[in-house]
């Protein structure tokens, strides 16, 4: 049984009083006698809770109740050690009641909300038949995974809705989206497309992996909720396009992990993700703050850009390319309007990132800062584009030509 308390706060930053108020009102619910007045909401619930704690029935009950608490707020975690003594304080004090297995608290911040909000928008399940697999022995930080292979015909069902589309969130967490018509790619095609060969795909593909944060499992059923395909986007996109000619001695290496450990799953991104040549910089598009950036420009109110936060990602979209911020793009523009080196902008993005990590993409920047760096971008591009800008003019004549 759990029992979970919430305060949210739009306040920008993590309160002490406001977090020590809300601390304060959970340790007033579990004890015998209030101190303080309560609404009739609030009183309604201790009476809950009473016949809990003195049914002894369900006391009898093991393991005790635990106490989840959740204080969320569109500021910033910084882990202050102020704030965790307070928090460790209070903790300790419902610990010693004696009426908890376990006490827990869940500070959730901006980038928090962001996560939450993609998992609840993206959540999905599918159920296949995986006849062939072997459980893998226990992992840390794993709370069950599987190898096996899968005819292509059951993979479709993963990756497909009911329409027969190809679910695009599915490849979310991957390092890129769908690289075209590449060499890699086109030996796929050949490969289902030959019929004296197609029965090698399972030899000839590095196959996928797919991560999730639970797996039901029936016999050889499997039903998998809430997953991503962190490995396998090249695969699943060539799958799906020749799917009319699949045939029943098509089969496809698949891992199936589960685990809600985030770091768990980057970092099995990080060593899947080598089927096609991918540099250390292409992993960029992991980091929650790119995250936090695309879904920043997926709802700015002044002008639509798109971020690509992963390569080609808006390919296959009618979108006019003027308005597709790339990582590189971002970077530069960030780096010539708000640190002052447009001198730098001509490197690498690569080298950029290694040099600039501490001033780059830091958690505590305001996403609407990059932002307008990539719209001072467009709008410049416009302008050159629109023959606005001669090639003597000065600084400050460019910014009232684009305005």
């Amino acid at each position: 049984m759990k029992l979970n308390f919430i305060q949210s706060k739009t306040s920008p930053t993590f309160d002490m009083s406001e977090m020590g108020n809300f601390l304060f009102g959970v340790q007033q619910f579990f004890e015998d006698t209030q101190s303080i007045k309560l609404d009739d909401k609030i009183n309604d619930l201790i009476e809950v809770k009473n016949h809990i704690y003195n049914d002894e029935n369900i006391m009898d009950l093991r393991p005790l109740p635990e106490c989840h608490m959740y204080y969320v707020t569109t500021g910033v975690w910084k882990a202050d050690g102020t704030l965790l003594g307070k928090i460790e304080f209070e903790k300790n004090h419902l610990i010693s009641k004696g009426i908890f297995s376990e006490v827990c608290f869940h500070p959730i911040d901006n980038a928090e909300i962001q996560t939450i909000y993609r998992e609840i928008r993206n959540k999905i399940d599918r159920c296949i038949d995986f006849e062939r697999h072997v459980i893998m022995p226990t992992i840390r930080n794993v709370e069950e995974a599987y190898l096996g292979i899968l005819p292509c015909f059951e993979y479709l069902k993963l990756i497909t809705d009911e329409d027969a589309n190809l679910m695009r969130n599915l490849f979310y967490d991957n390092v890129r989206d769908f690289q075209g018509d590449n060499p890699v790619n086109k030996e796929i095609e050949e490969t289902i497309n030959n019929v004296n060969n197609n029965d090698k795909f399972v030899l000839l593909n590095n196959g996928v992996t797919v991560v999730a944060k639970e797996v039901r499992k029936v016999g050889t059923k499997f039903t998998i909720r809430d997953y991503q395909i962190v490995n396998g986007c090249q695969t699943s996109h060539i799958i799906h396009r020749h799917r009319d000619k699949l045939t029943n001695v098509m089969n496809l290496p698949i891992k199936i992990i589960v685990t809600r450990d985030s770091e768990v799953m980057n970092q099995i991104t990080r060593a899947t993700n080598r089927q096609t040549p991918v540099t250390n910089e292409a992993f960029e598009a992991l980091e929650p703050y790119q995250k936090l950036l695309e879904e920043y420009y997926n709802n700015a109110s002044e002008v639509r850009l798109y971020y690509e936060r992963r390569s080609h990602q808006y390919d296959d979209m009618p979108i006019p390319k003027n308005k597709i911020i790339s990582i590189t793009s971002q970077i530069k523009s960030f780096l010539a309007m708000f640190l002052n080196e447009p001198h730098s902008t001509h490197r690498y993005y690569g080298e950029l990132l290694k040099s600039k990590r501490s001033s780059l993409f830091v958690k505590e920047h305001f996403p609407s800062v990059y932002y307008t760096a990539g719209l001072a971008f467009f709008r410049l591009d416009e302008c050159f584009k629109k023959n606005k800008i001669e090639k003597n003019i000065e600084f400050i004549d460019i910014i009232s030509c684009c305005s």
